[in-house]
């Protein structure tokens, strides 16, 4: 499936509108506080 860039910056700025967010890091912040994402780390970042 093929999605323009144009499509995702809608779909994103909609997904900021329908959740108060301002950027797409609040998005992902709401998205892990729902449950609906669960981060997971696969590197040791702190090195």
């Amino acid at each position: 499936m093929k999605v323009s860039h144009g499509s995702v910056k809608a779909y994103v700025s909609q997904l900021c509108d329908k959740l108060g967010a301002r950027d797409r890091v609040q998005v992902l912040i709401a998205g892990i506080q729902s449950g609906l994402v669960q981060p997971e780390l696969t590197e040791d970042l702190t090195q």
